[in-house]
């Protein structure tokens, strides 16, 4: 296996967030703030060893976000539903119950 680059799983991880996240702003904004600030972060990584299992974990986490993170919309009924796509078959589906806390999106200050 190649040895990763940096650029190249920041991409990835932006590009799976987008995916995942695609009619969600606020989520897609928070995904890419949080991954932004892991890589300024580990940015004076120097250890090559640490840094490449840095890597392997981020492409990982653009793998796992792609293929397991199905976003659910509320119907005109009032019900949630799922979009499950075929990157996402073979995953674990998490039922939205009526007790969790769903993220709400901010009132912008007018």
């Amino acid at each position: 296996m190649s040895a990763l680059q940096p650029l190249a799983v920041y991409r990835k991880l932006l590009r799976s967030v987008a995916a995942a996240f695609k009619n969600d702003t606020m989520m897609l904004s928070a995904a890419q703030q949080e991954i932004r600030s892991k890589f300024e972060g580990s940015r004076r990584v120097s250890d090559p060893e640490q840094l490449q299992q840095m890597l392997t974990e981020g492409s990982e986490a653009a793998d796992f976000i792609r293929g397991s993170i199905v976003q659910a919309t509320m119907n005109e009924r009032g019900a949630y539903e799922m979009a499950i796509q075929e990157q996402h078959l073979g995953g674990l589906v998490e039922e939205i119950t009526p007790d969790m806390k769903l993220p709400r999106e901010r009132k912008k200050k007018e």
